[in-house]
């Protein structure tokens, strides 16, 4: 994958990610699903205060990511190599989705859907590191960085400038967009993630078919 259609990849997975988070966030309570970073706080704060349930659900979902990384960077890295294992861990990563929002609209215990959200952006995260490399779409903490640094060196933008601008872009927009859904009220707004993720995995298959892989 390269130029703008890896871009257009870690957009649509950014905004999936900041969609899942504003779920978790909102809906399933104080965890969060891609920001691992604010994650740990939430879990560390809830230990110190004593809080059962919000640590459970931290240290759940903190799991499921970890165990998402593993098995994408697992199913990424086996050899012999396959150039359709990245989209067969993004099928996972879709089939994962599909079970969070299932058990959002179904009123399942939170669990069910905080697992299956961690899972779900430990193999997106992966997925991303092993097949694009950077920005990483869960956490955007580095592409603000790089992308301050390059402005605070006077640096001509280039496509990695942009790049990490529409993954912060897209992020934060996914998160606003489904935060301002659920004040509307509207039912479908756990499928999103799901569908957005499903829609870039088609994306490349046609891409992959059109190009003879």
């Amino acid at each position: 994958m390269a130029g703008r259609s890896t871009t257009g990849l870690l957009v649509v997975l950014a905004a999936a990610a900041g969609m899942v988070d504003a779920l978790t966030l909102i809906v399933l309570g104080q965890v969060l699903a891609a920001a691992q970073s604010g994650n740990i706080v939430f879990l560390a704060t809830a230990v110190g205060g004593r809080a059962g349930t919000a640590a459970l659900h931290s240290g759940l979902v903190l799991g499921g990511f970890l165990a998402g990384a593993f098995a994408g960077s697992f199913l990424v890295e086996r050899r012999p190599v396959w150039r359709g294992r990245a989209q067969a861990a993004l099928g996972i990563e879709v089939a994962l989705l599909v079970v969070m929002a299932a058990a959002v609209s179904a009123g399942l215990p939170a669990w069910v859907a905080i697992c299956a959200a961690g899972l779900a952006m430990g193999v997106q995260s992966a997925v991303v590191a092993r097949v694009a490399g950077r920005p990483a779409t869960t956490y955007v903490t580095g592409a603000i960085i790089a992308l301050v640094g390059q402005l605070a060196d006077l640096v001509r933008p280039d496509v990695s400038a942009l790049r990490r601008l529409l993954v912060v872009a897209a992020m934060a927009g996914g998160a606003a967009t489904t935060a301002a859904l659920l004040r509307l009220g509207w039912p479908a707004v756990a499928w999103l993630p799901a569908v957005a993720v499903a829609a870039a995995l088609t994306w490349t298959l046609d891409r992959r078919t059109a190009s003879g892989g």
